[in-house]
């Protein structure tokens, strides 16, 4: 059974005292696009990590379970944690999505899943030969992942198990991490 985690408890750190997660994208919060994709997937469950009442809000309509990251504002390590924590023992797989990435595709998670899934190993996504997420971690890494803290996501999981880890091609567009007022702009033509 595959659960999605979403990480939405960020600072929003490089767009000035917006809160990114808000801004606009195609008529709707920027967060609440990652909350259709993971209900478009064949998941056995939504966790949301996010210290916002609004966010935490609209996770119930749409059914997931949120968790709070008291930590969050000291890095994404301690929302990952949070995130697996609230995993049940039934999940086999564990899909990281960051909610400022917009435009990934059902098609794309649904191919990250399905390696996973036939081949039991960790699945990064490379998008121009980059690393990049959503990640997809098999269950024997939620303790690991769980003890994560600090700047460290699951990036540095995947490196320290890198004979484990098969990384998958993705188109570069879809992979986009909207992190600054720059990269906003140039999206949407504000």
């Amino acid at each position: 059974m595959v659960a999605v985690v979403i990480l939405a408890a960020g600072q929003s750190k490089r767009m000035n005292g917006t809160d990114k997660l808000f801004l606009d994208v195609n008529s709707m919060p920027m967060f609440e696009h990652s909350f259709i994709l993971a209900k478009k997937l064949d998941i056995a469950c939504c966790i949301v990590v996010t210290n916002n009442a609004k966010i935490t809000d609209k996770a119930k309509e749409y059914n997931f379970l949120s968790v709070k990251s008291p930590n969050a504002q000291k890095g994404m390590g301690f929302s990952v944690a949070e995130g697996v924590k609230a995993l049940s023992d039934k999940i086999t797989h564990a899909v990281f999505l960051n909610a400022d990435q917009p435009f990934i595709s059902v098609d794309t998670i649904n191919k990250l899943i399905e390696k996973a899934q036939k081949t039991d190993k960790i699945i990064v996504p490379m998008a121009n030969n980059r690393p990049t997420s959503p990640c997809v971690f098999p269950k024997r890494y939620f303790a690991e992942l769980s003890t994560l803290h600090g700047e460290n996501g699951g990036r540095i999981v995947w490196q320290r198990n890198i004979d484990d880890v098969l990384f998958e091609n993705v188109m570069q567009n879809q992979m986009i991490d909207i992190d600054t007022a720059e990269i906003y702009n140039a999206l949407t033509n504000n």
